[in-house]
């Protein structure tokens, strides 16, 4: 389903249209793809939903600990490993 939502920017009304699948919204009668789209509030386009998938890169934890950093938090322990 597309989601509509009302912004509000610097004193100006937007629409944001975006999938709820998580696939590419299209421009009504266009080959224009969008994975979100913000329009001004009187502009009168319309989007459907696509089949495409939106491809999301997942981000690596960089905060997830290493072997090395196990390693080096037992040595300041004083077990060697």
């Amino acid at each position: 389903m597309i989601i509509k939502e009302i912004i509000t920017i610097n004193n100006k009304q937007f629409i944001k249209h975006y999938s709820d699948l998580g696939v590419y919204i299209q421009k009504v009668n266009t080959e224009e793809l969008y994975s979100a789209a913000l329009d001004s509030i009187d502009s009168g386009r319309v989007y459907e939903e696509t089949d495409e998938l939106i491809e999301v890169e997942e981000e690596k934890n960089t905060n997830e600990a290493t072997i090395e950093d196990y390693q080096d938090a037992l040595g300041e322990f004083g077990v060697e490993v």
